[in-house]
Order: C-alpha cells, then sequence, then structure tokens
C-alpha cells in the first residue's frame, strides 16, 4: 500500500523529534501557445523555469516550526519577454525563548498574488497576465504568560504585521497591537472568566492610520467535559468609517464542543457598530478522510484581501495524519513524500483574493474535504466564497473596494490522483473562480484543467509532465491558452 511504503520511508530517513532538511533544485520546462494571455494574436512560448529549494523542520526542543523555500529563475525562448526571478516562501516558527514564560510565534511568506479580482488572470505565475504581483507577509508575535498572584493566570502579547506588494502600492500595510488577556485560575470547573484589553494600529501605503481600542469581560460556563459557552460584553473605539473616532458597546457569545479528539467545533459572534463578526469551525477526522468547515467574518486592515481561510494541501493531510503519525517531524515528511508520489504540490491553494490598502469588512466561507478512496486513490476538494465590503471610503488604494462597493468571488478546486504503480502515478486536477463586484462590467471567470503524469527516475528523482488548458471570460480581455509541461525534481 502506498501509505505504508511512504510511512516507513519517513521513519528510517527522520529519527524522532529531530531536525530535518532537505534541499532541492527542480527543472520544469511549459510550452504555452498564448505566453501574454490574450485572445488575439497569441505569442507561442517555451518558459524553462530553474528551482533550487529547501524544506526545513525541528518538532523538538525551543524552537519549532517548518519553512519551505523556493527561489525560481524564469527564462522566456521564441518570445520576446525578457526573463524573471520569483520567490516562493512558506514559514511557521514557534520559539520558548525564557522556559515556560517568553514565547516568540512568527509567520512568513512570499509567492505571486492578483492584483485585481477583475484584471487578467492565470493559474501559472510564469505567464504574462499583467495583473500579478510579488508579495511578502512577516508576522511576528512575542507573547508572555504566567500567573498573577495566584488569582488568575495573564497572557501580555504583542503583534507587528508587514506585507508588501512588488511594484504595486495596494498591498503595502503596517500593522501594530499590543493585547493583555486575565484567565480564572479554575479551567476545568462549572463557572470561570476572562477580561482582555487590546490597542491596534495600522495604515496602508498612501492611507491614513486606522486605530481600534476594546475592552471586554466573559463569563464562561462549563457544564459537561466535551463542550463550554460565554457570554462577553465590552467597549470599542475604532474609525474604520470616519476621520472621528466612534465608541459603541459590544457584546457577543461563543461556544466550543469537543466530543473526541477527532471531532472540534467552536463558534462565536460578536455585535459591532460598523458590522457583526462571527467565527465558526467544524473540523472532523476520520481513518482516511478529514472534512473542515469555516465560516468567519472580520475586518481586514489592508494587505490581502478577499482570501478565504482554506487549508492547502499539505495541511490537509497534516490533520490527516495525525493519528497516524503523532511525532511532528516525521509526520511533515510523511506528508511531503505522499504528496510528491501522487504528484500534488503541497502548497496548492485556490488563487482568489487581490490587493488592497484599506479596512474592510470581509466574510469568507470554505469547505476543504480529503478522502483516500482506496490504497491507492486520493481526492481533494476546496469550495469558497468570500464577500468584502469596503470601510474605509477615505482610502485611496483600497485596490478594488475602491471602484466598487462589494468584491464577491467563489472557488472551486477538486483534484484526483491515481497511484498506478509503485513508481508512477495520474492526477487530474479542476478550478474555477468567479470574481463580481457592484457595478457594470466588474466580472471574470476562470476554468482550468490540468492532467499530470508523475514518476521516478530514482530515489530522490521524480519526474512529471502534464497537459493544461485555461478558459478566462472578462468583458476586457478573454482568452484560452493550452500548454505541456515537464518538471524534473531532484532531493539531496
Amino acid at each position: 500500500m502506498l501509505l505504508g511504503a511512504v510511512q516507513a520511508s519517513a521513519q528510517s530517513a527522520a529519527p524522532a523529534s529531530k531536525l530535518l532538511v532537505q534541499p532541492r533544485i527542480s527543472l520544469s520546462s511549459t510550452l504555452t501557445d498564448n505566453l501574454r494571455l490574450r485572445d488575439e494574436g497569441k505569442d507561442a512560448a517555451l518558459i524553462t523555469t530553474i528551482a533550487p529549494g529547501i524544506s526545513v523542520s525541528s518538532g523538538t526542543g525551543r524552537v519549532r516550526g517548518s519553512l519551505d523555500y523556493s527561489l525560481n529563475g524564469v527564462i522566456y525562448t521564441k518570445s520576446e519577454a525578457s526573463g524573471q526571478v520569483q520567490n516562493n516562501l512558506a514559514a511557521k516558527l514557534s520559539v520558548e525563548a525564557i522556559d515556560n514564560w517568553f514565547f516568540v510565534d512568527a509567520q512568513a511568506s512570499v509567492g505571486q498574488q492578483t492584483v485585481s479580482a477583475f484584471g487578467t488572470q492565470s493559474t501559472d505565475p510564469t505567464l504574462r497576465s499583467g495583473n500579478s504581483s510579488e508579495v511578502a507577509r512577516l508576522n511576528v508575535s512575542p507573547y508572555i504568560r504566567g500567573q498573577l498572584a495566584g488569582i488568575a493566570s495573564y497572557q501580555v502579547s504583542a503583534n507587528l504585521l508587514e506585507s508588501r506588494a512588488k511594484d504595486s502600492v495596494a498591498g503595502d500595510s503596517s500593522s501594530r497591537s499590543l493585547s493583555m488577556q486575565l484567565n480564572g485560575l479554575s479551567p476545568g470547573s462549572l463557572v470561570n472568566w476572562s477580561a482582555s484589553l487590546s490597542d491596534q494600529l495600522s495604515q496602508a501605503r498612501g492611507g491614513r492610520e486606522v486605530q481600534t481600542q476594546s475592552a471586554t469581560a466573559t463569563l464562561v460556563v462549563r457544564p459537561d467535559v466535551d463542550w463550554d459557552f460565554g457570554v462577553t460584553g465590552g467597549a470599542e473605539r475604532q474609525n474604520f468609517q470616519s476621520l472621528a473616532e466612534q465608541s459603541s458597546t459590544i457584546y457577543g457569545v461563543n461556544g466550543n464542543w469537543t466530543p473526541t479528539v477527532r471531532t472540534k467545533l467552536a463558534a462565536n459572534w460578536t455585535h459591532r457598530r460598523y458590522g457583526n463578526s462571527h467565527g465558526l469551525t467544524f473540523e472532523h477526522r476520520m481513518a482516511r478522510s478529514v472534512l473542515r468547515l469555516t465560516d468567519n467574518q472580520s475586518v481586514n486592515t489592508g494587505g490581502l484581501q478577499g482570501q478565504a481561510n482554506v487549508l492547502s494541501n499539505y495541511e490537509l493531510f497534516y490533520i490527516q495524519f495525525s493519528s497516524l503519525e503523532p511525532d511532528p517531524v516525521r509526520r511533515d515528511l510523511l506528508v511531503r513524500s505522499f504528496l510528491r508520489n501522487l504528484g500534488l504540490d503541497p502548497n496548492a491553494l485556490p488563487s482568489g483574493g487581490f490587493l488592497g490598502g484599506g479596512a474592510s469588512l470581509s466574510r469568507s466561507q470554505a469547505l476543504s474535504l480529503s478522502v483516500q478512496g482506496g490504497p491507492r486513490t486520493t481526492l481533494t476538494m476546496t469550495l469558497s466564497q468570500t464577500k468584502s465590503r469596503n470601510l474605509d471610503q477615505d482610502s485611496p488604494n483600497n485596490g478594488d473596494l475602491s471602484q466598487t462597493g462589494l468584491v464577491n468571488q467563489r472557488m472551486v478546486s477538486m483534484s484526483l490522483a491515481h497511484r498506478l504503480t509503485p513508481n508512477s502515478s495520474a492526477n487530474v486536477l479542476f478550478s474555477q473562480q468567479r470574481s463580481r463586484g457592484s457595478a457594470s462590467g466588474q466580472q471574470t471567470d476562470m476554468k482550468s484543467l490540468t492532467a499530470n503524469w508523475n514518476g521516478k527516475l530514482g530515489v530522490r528523482t521524480n519526474v512529471q509532465f502534464g497537459l493544461r488548458h485555461t478558459r478566462f471570460d472578462s468583458p476586457s480581455q478573454p482568452y484560452r491558452e493550452s500548454a505541456a509541461t515537464a518538471t524534473v525534481v531532484q532531493q539531496f
């Protein structure tokens, strides 16, 4: 069975809870009939990408986390287009700087992102759409926690978020926040309490400062070990919708239900002056599948707008394999080997979202599912919808939201992978994305179908051949594109 073979390989390659480093280099070629994504005057080209990369993971000691980085050098031949360099980074880090008191969490990402939901789009970042930007994001959260005079536990946190978009004003933003939370020291009792203070300051490039301050208290009731609920009340001051700060009361409810270690349900709702916020997360894991459903509405203060809270292939299978392999380093290797053998991109996500520079109220709904239909077949599916509404009418660089009051995006992504032999597999991937605005002519629709064959040239060498067809419809620049691809990846 594929999974058993991959698990045995992961266990032999990585000692329990040790640092794992995996360098690699890949060479890919894409023969496309429409490099510049035009309906007329197509520009056929051969695209060659050389991409050295590295994966690092650690699951022990004071430093834990994972990092995956590749530097992609893109060369165009049979075309006048100039070459380019693209970075791809996905990193998470957790550091226990002082034993059981001072911690630092950090996340960083770099990748290609669509600038406008109504501009020309593509599933391949090497194609020249003229509507993409390389976006770098860094989020650092230092915090301290402990007990206060034997009465309550405390946590004091700071958060720094920076977002930078290459060659685009929209997407550049900075955010700073400071918060303190107190919790009663009886988490397992029938009644408990918590209180919090927070202060956040955000500013987009070329825009004004947006600040929000809040103070809340929560009463928590836990009638059973499997579930609890709470009632929250407090006050908030913010200037999302006007230059002057506005004060208002806030109130809400929340609840959690965890009947087993494989099932989790969490929900919350809060009344706010500028628009209610809520969150719903349901997750259920079985032996050969995992299902995750989310529905969230909250304020986005700049940078990447309208992106649904969906899981990548790596995140889906990392959850699914948690009972199969509890050690985080071995599980990381297991998931990456499993996806590589099936030819699935571990970081694949629906390409929704757009760049903005002001405050917006965003609601995202997402369903993520992975199923192993047998020892050799795997199905993954993601359905999502996001609705973004402009809150900051005084921001001149809020991307699409400066031109329309609402951006609605719906996305579908499905992949079916089948193991043909111990050393080969095939997969089919379909994706669709629809974007709609409130103004006339603000609509796009992109469909893409890809078929791949994957094989091995050696223990550490993978090869992939594929065919792709994309249809993009919009009032301004529709196009059709077909391509053949070949990729070789050498692991070290």
